[in-house]
């Protein structure tokens, strides 16, 4: 079994302080993993699967500070690739349709991630 997920987000936050000062900072994060692993099947509704692979997370920061006689910006942008993990079951209700209940955990950097991945597939 093979499995591919993403996600991303943004956040954004400013203010400000009386006499002119002024900030604001945008973040936008991506992660992405690509996992393989074997499935085994309990009975003909049922199978457990295990996977291993790698996930990769991305931040990009834009920061901008403004105040009397300064006006400054600040952008930067790292990316860590680590290990990652999951474990889930899978339900076949009817021939060739597949309702999938997983769990991924990886490790990028210093970041801990964790996820529950609910999905429905076809059979072609």
């Amino acid at each position: 079994m093979a499995s591919f997920s993403w996600q991303s987000g943004k956040r954004g936050e400013s203010g400000g302080i009386p006499g002119g000062m002024s900030w604001r900072d945008d973040v936008k994060a991506t992660y992405w993993s690509l996992m393989a692993g074997p499935a085994v099947r309990v009975n003909e509704l049922v199978s457990l699967y295990v996977l291993a692979g790698a996930g990769t997370g991305r931040a990009e920061v834009k920061e901008h500070i403004s105040m009397p006689g300064y006006n400054g910006r600040f952008t930067g942008s790292e990316r860590r690739t680590g290990f990652a993990w999951g474990a889930g079951v899978q339900f076949n209700p009817v021939e060739n349709v597949v309702i999938d209940l997983g769990y991924e955990g990886s490790k990028v950097g210093a970041a801990k991630l964790n996820g529950v991945n609910v999905g429905v597939g076809y059979r072609f």
